[in-house]
């Protein structure tokens, strides 16, 4: 999520690192168990079908982690990107689909605020 301050842009950060794949078992267990199977999961997961018949490879694993990077305005490189994904994909993948769903998750906020509008308009 970007933020701007009077023109800043403010990084953000991993709500998930690397290594938090236990954050979700069922995911890790996927990944460690049927790994091309749960790669075709996280693109579709991702409206990203196109991908899905080669997101098992770690270039398009770095591609996807720097399209998240890139989307969050969360720092790091392309070559971090690789490392990672060359080194540990399961908890590459793991990492995407966990810092996807929680940036994705449905907070409520909304509806309050919108509540609380309402109530300020009576």
């Amino acid at each position: 999520m970007e933020i701007r301050e009077r023109g800043l842009v403010v990084q953000e950060t991993w709500i998930n690192s690397l290594c938090s794949c236990f954050n979700n078992v069922s995911g890790c267990l996927a990944a460690a168990c049927c790994f091309e199977c749960y790669a075709i999961h996280v693109t579709c997961r991702m409206n990203e079908g196109l991908l899905c018949c080669i997101s098992c490879f770690s270039p398009t694993l770095a591609a996807m982690r720097s399209y998240i990077r890139g989307k969050y305005n969360i720092p790091g490189s392309i070559c971090g990107d690789c490392c990672a994904a060359h080194c540990c994909p399961c908890c590459v993948l793991c990492q995407i689909m966990n810092e996807w769903e929680s940036r994705h998750q449905t907070t409520g906020i909304v509806f309050v605020k919108e509540i609380e509008t309402i109530k300020h308009i009576h």
